[in-house]
């Protein structure tokens, strides 16, 4: 009687419902956060372009960067700030996310392996800790959610395995110019799906008869990341390097970490290669959706946010790895899920305690609302632009506006002051600067005649820190 009450319990339902509702409201908390990235910054701009005039959507300035699509559906939400609303659409992409992954791994594996692989994701402490913030990784990873959902349930339901590949393929194209990657996803899961038999093979056997295939992944794989513009700032770029790829990698792979832990490694490692077999179609998919992100590493702005979208196929593999750990030890399923949501738990605790100061912008609210009463009219330096800009209101001087990036060198900044009518204001801000090789101290802008006007502080550490100065230039 006890057994038959347990069959009847959906254990993967409710405890999908509880993973998303716990990452929604771990979002929720969070969502007012002050902190800030460069890059929300900008998208919630754009939102506020399209609720003043929707038809600033065929606006060059709203296609400079990304295709538009992300910005768009957040002004929807008219009754919300511009930037609460692009993060409530990332929150809301990452709860589909976890959904779909759940669906995945239960279509696939069965259902405490879609628990497991859905909570390797949703729990995971960098996933959770960047997915509020009004960004577009999110969105990446929901779109090849629906790809590789429509890849394998193609035979299950042709028409719906169409129109999700359609949909993940859509979502990712007009959201993001990187979005092109998961356009290689597609085309793997085409490779796999409709060329390769389906039967079990021993590995050797398996690298000899498909060799080709592996190689037209990876080419298919950096075709995407080249056409996905990630390279903009020269496609050759990683020749910078004077030790090369080997150098790339020794600078990218630690980064991993992060979202990777080495445990979850090892799992993966275990659920692709069996002891004597390997299942050729779903398993190679899977290591071509890593694959296609994985190139992430040889870009050497490698930021560790690029290759959220692989987590899906990471989480999947990994399961199957546990899952084949407890079955070597004749131990049940469910203690799989459990297992990875205890190792999974020091990460998010520590993230709880520590969110407020993470290595992200705080306090330009207050800065932007200072300028915007007591600079209007005026030139304003800032490295950053897109924060200022957000806050303020004002635009950037290639838009008509008065904000203006510091230049390259401390004697074309001095250049650019005699040029530009008084007043002139200077921000400065305790942030690392990737934005602008010229960034210059308080001690350098004092020497300048430049004078204190406004301080931004923060208890940071159980002190007041000044995290951001606007400088007055008399």
């Amino acid at each position: 009687s006890e057994k038959c009450c347990m069959k009847k319990i959906d254990f993967w339902s409710i405890g999908l419902i509880l993973l998303i509702v716990f990452f929604l409201g771990f979002q929720s908390y969070y969502i007012s956060n002050e902190a800030v990235t460069n890059d929300e910054t900008l998208y919630a701009w754009y939102v506020h372009l399209l609720r003043e005039d929707p038809s600033a959507i065929f606006s060059p300035e709203l296609w400079q960067f990304h295709p538009p699509l992300v910005p768009l559906l957040a002004s929807l939400f008219w009754f919300i700030d511009p930037l609460t609303s692009m993060r409530i659409v990332s929150i809301l992409l990452g709860a589909l996310s976890i959904f779909l992954i759940g669906i995945i791994g239960k279509k696939y594996a069965g259902p405490w392996e879609g628990l497991t692989a859905a909570s390797l994701v949703g729990l995971n402490s960098f996933v959770v800790g960047y997915s509020h913030f009004g960004l577009l990784d999110t969105v990446l990873v929901a779109a090849s959610c629906l790809i590789g959902l429509g890849w394998l349930t193609r035979d299950e339901n042709p028409s719906r395995a169409k129109w999700l590949m359609a949909a993940g393929v859509f979502l990712a194209i007009f959201s993001k110019r990187s979005g092109f990657m998961v356009v290689g996803v597609w085309v793997i899961g085409m490779i796999v799906f409709r060329f390769l038999p389906k039967r079990r093979q021993s590995i050797s056997t398996h690298l000899k008869l498909h060799w080709k295939e592996i190689i037209w992944c990876v080419c298919v794989s950096a075709f995407a990341w080249i056409f996905s513009g990630i390279f903009d700032r020269g496609i050759f770029s990683f020749y910078d390097y004077s030790a090369g790829y080997l150098s790339i990698l020794l600078h990218t792979i630690p980064s991993l970490k992060y979202i990777v832990p080495g445990w979850a490694a090892i799992l993966l490692f275990i659920g692709y290669f069996d002891i004597k077999t390997i299942l050729e179609k779903e398993r190679i998919f899977f290591i071509g959706w890593i694959g296609v992100f994985g190139m992430a590493l040889f870009f050497p702005y490698f930021d560790p946010r690029y290759f959220f979208p692989a987590l899906p196929a990471v989480g999947l593999l990994a399961t199957l790895g546990a899952s084949r750990v407890c079955q070597f030890f004749s131990l049940p399923k469910w203690l799989s899920f459990v297992g990875i949501v205890f190792l999974l738990a020091p990460g998010l605790i520590a993230l709880g305690n520590n969110f407020s100061y993470t290595a992200i912008e705080i306090g330009y609210a207050d800065a932007g609302a200072w300028l915007a009463t007591h600079a209007r009219g005026a030139v304003v330096y800032d490295p950053l632009e897109r924060e200022i800009r957000y806050f303020s209101g004002f635009e950037l001087e290639q838009w008509g506006g008065t904000i203006i990036k510091f230049p390259n060198t401390p004697s074309e900044f001095l250049h650019s002051l005699a040029q530009h009518p008084k007043p002139i204001f200077a921000v400065v801000a305790n942030w690392p600067n990737f934005y602008s090789p010229f960034y210059p101290t308080d001690s350098f802008l004092l020497d300048q005649n430049f004078t204190l006007a406004y301080s931004v502080e923060r208890m940071v550490g159980g002190k007041p820190v000044s995290v951001i100065r606007i400088y007055h230039y008399s």
